[in-house]
């Protein structure tokens, strides 16, 4: 397989960068102490209520904890990261150094996804020993890990993407990243407050006439692109316990599969949603991706700069020829006006001239 020149330089540039070396310090950190609080007021609750020692769950409720962590801190350093990959080429001036080499516009923005990615796996692999002590208790499997592992890296791939695409269009780094964090923000509670809005709208006219609410499943499908949901799920199938879409979503209203429109489509949902999940991401990500390729094209950009500058000539043109026009009527006024003051001279003159005589 064929490596790609701009992830191996990215790669390089990251391992020598004092800023990889801080966030992998700050996120081992923040892993230890969150970890070590959890743990802390576990046994704080079980000594409180005599029991005799803490049980398994102890340690599985530590892991959740430490995955929602893990979560969080990615959908903060996601938008930062992606959204200066391209900006920040373009104002070192460096940005058509790469777009002259024989790689494409796709492959430029795909070799600096990879290196995002890669960034974001050896993150999770620094936090992997702490993540392990819960494994080696007991509780959690090593497919467990690995579950939530996929879950972050497809919502990276789908955000970064969504990042790059915004990397490529703006033109300054700070309004990119402000940007890209705006994107996150929507992409993980924007779906959820529509559901929302949208199913107390159907409920209350329910209410109103009498009836039994019914929920359509298409509502479902929306909150397929929240990473929120793939992780709540994911957590739930690992944990245990009752919590599901149905309170995830439903929560005030505690629906059964009575109140949906299509039960079996929902129960399909259900089971199967987390791999469903992270392929629309996937699917989303490569989208964007596209996206972020057509925009950084030179060809193209140079055929929308040139139809610019095209509507601005003719814009220039047709002043000008108005200007032109204008003037050249004025001219003509003023010739008109010359040979009228003339005409009267030469009558004057002739008139005088005539007296004389007779």
């Amino acid at each position: 397989m064929k490596k790609n020149a701009i992830t191996m330089k990215d790669m390089q540039t990251a391992s020598r960068s004092n800023k990889t070396l801080i966030g992998l310090i700050f996120i081992v950190g923040a892993m230890a102490a969150v970890s070590i609080v959890v743990y802390a007021v576990m046994n704080y609750i079980y000594t409180t209520e005599d029991y005799s020692s803490m049980s398994l769950s102890t340690f599985i409720t530590v892991f959740s904890v430490m995955s929602y962590v893990i979560f969080f801190i990615y959908n903060l350093i996601i938008p930062s990261i992606t959204g200066s990959a391209v900006s920040a080429e373009r104002e070192k001036q460096t940005l058509e150094i790469l777009l002259t080499t024989r790689l494409s516009s796709f492959q430029v923005v795909w070799g600096k996804m990879k290196a995002i990615m890669y960034k974001m796996t050896i993150y999770y692999v620094v936090m992997f020993p702490i993540i392990g002590i819960v494994m080696t208790v007991g509780g959690v499997r090593f497919t467990d890990i690995l579950l939530v592992y996929v879950t972050i890296i497809a919502m990276t791939f789908m955000l970064g993407s969504a990042g790059m695409w915004i990397s490529c269009v703006a033109k300054k780094t700070t309004i990119s990243i402000i940007i890209s964090y705006f994107v996150c923000l929507f992409v993980e509670v924007g779906p959820f407050i529509t559901t929302m809005w949208i199913t107390n709208a159907q409920v209350s006219q329910a209410y109103l006439k009498n009836q039994t609410p019914v929920i359509s499943v298409e509502l479902l499908l929306l909150l397929l692109i929240t990473p929120i949901s793939t992780i709540r799920v994911a957590m739930t199938n690992i944990v245990g316990g009752s919590a599901d879409l149905r309170t995830l979503i439903f929560d005030s209203y505690y629906f059964d599969t009575g109140n949906i429109n299509h039960p079996r489509v929902f129960e399909f949902l259900l089971n199967h949603w987390v791999i469903l999940s992270i392929g629309v991401q996937i699917v989303i990500g490569f989208f964007f991706l596209f996206l972020a390729a057509k925009f950084l094209n030179p060809v193209l950009s140079a055929n929308v700069k040139k139809k610019g500058r095209n509507k601005t000539a003719n814009i220039q043109t047709s002043r000008a020829r108005r200007n032109k026009n204008t003037t050249d009527s004025g001219e003509t006024e003023e010739i008109t006006s010359e040979e009228v003051t003339d005409s009267v001279e030469t009558i004057s003159d002739n008139t005088e001239t005539t007296e004389e005589t007779v």
